[in-house]
C-alpha cells in the first residue's frame, strides 16, 4: 500500500452497526490485515460478497485514484510546474494596486448600502421591524428542538413504532441530543434508526446461518445478489 492512511465511508460504518458486534469485529480485522498487505479470506460466500462490494472495492479504486493524483503530481515536477513570466514582479503589483481599489469599492458599496437602510427603516419603521422578525423565524427554523415524551409517543402510535418514548428521550437527554459526535437535527428519524437498529440487534445473528446450506457451500457468488439476500433476511430497506 502507497498511502499511509485510508478512507472509512459513511456506508462503512452503517453496514458495520447493522450486522452486529461479531460480524463487525471479523470485517475490522480483515480491513487492518487488508491495510497491512495480508490477504483476507472469508469461508461464508455471502461475507466475502459483503467484503468485496463494500470495502475492498472502495479501498481499490481509493488506492487508484492515489496512484494516478501521484502520477500526475511526478509529471508536472518533470516538466518544471507553471512557466514563470520575465515581469512578474510588475503583474504583482498591478494586482496589488487593483485590489486596494476594489476593498475601497466594496466598503463604500457597503457604506452606501448601510446607509439606504438605515434611512429606509426611519421613514417605514414597520417595515423593518416586519424583516427583522421574518429574519428571526427563518434563522429558529434551522435550529433542533428536543421533543417531548408526549410528542414522541405520539409520533411513534402515529408510524406503528413499538417503542418506549420515555427510554428514548432520557437516553439522548444524557447524551445531549448527540448523535454519535454530531448534534441532532432531525429526532424522528432517530427514531427510525432506533427501530430499525432494535430490528437487526434481534435478526442479525442468525442471518448468515439462516442461508441455504447448498448456496453457502457453492464457491462463486454474484455479490449484488448476495447482499439483497442478506437485507432481505435482516429486514433491511
Amino acid at each position: 500500500m502507497g498511502k499511509g492512511s485510508f478512507i472509512m465511508y459513511d456506508s462503512m460504518l452503517d453496514t458495520l452497526a447493522e450486522i452486529g458486534e461479531h460480524e463487525a469485529y471479523e470485517f475490522i480485522i480483515a480491513i487492518k490485515n487488508y491495510r497491512s498487505g495480508l490477504e483476507v479470506k472469508f469461508d461464508q460466500p455471502l461475507k466475502r460478497a459483503l467484503w468485496l462490494a463494500t470495502f475492498k472495492g472502495q479501498f481499490d479504486r481509493d488506492n487508484k485514484r492515489y496512484e494516478e493524483t501521484c502520477k500526475s503530481r511526478q509529471e508536472n515536477g518533470r516538466l518544471g510546474g507553471r512557466p514563470r513570466k520575465a515581469n512578474g514582479f510588475s503583474e504583482n503589483l498591478e494586482k496589488a494596486n487593483g485590489f486596494s481599489e476594489n476593498l475601497e469599492k466594496a466598503k463604500k458599496a457597503e457604506s452606501d448600502s448601510e446607509s439606504d437602510s438605515e434611512s429606509e427603516e426611519k421613514e417605514n419603521p414597520l417595515k423593518g421591524a416586519k424583516e427583522k422578525f421574518s429574519l428571526t423565524r427563518s434563522r429558529g427554523k434551522s435550529s433542533f428542538v428536543p421533543p417531548t415524551i408526549e410528542e414522541v409517543k405520539g409520533f411513534c402510535l402515529e408510524s406503528g413504532y413499538d417503542v418506549d418514548s420515555e427510554q428514548f428521550v432520557n437516553f439522548y437527554q444524557s447524551k445531549g441530543w448527540r448523535v454519535g459526535k454530531s448534534p441532532m437535527k432531525d429526532w424522528q428519524a432517530a427514531i427510525r434508526t432506533w427501530v430499525r437498529r432494535d430490528n437487526a440487534k434481534n435478526e442479525t445473528p442468525d442471518v448468515f446461518r439462516r442461508l441455504d446450506a447448498k448456496e453457502q457451500d457453492s464457491g462463486d457468488v454474484d455479490p449484488d445478489e448476495a447482499i439483497r439476500k442478506m437485507q432481505g433476511l435482516c429486514g433491511w430497506q
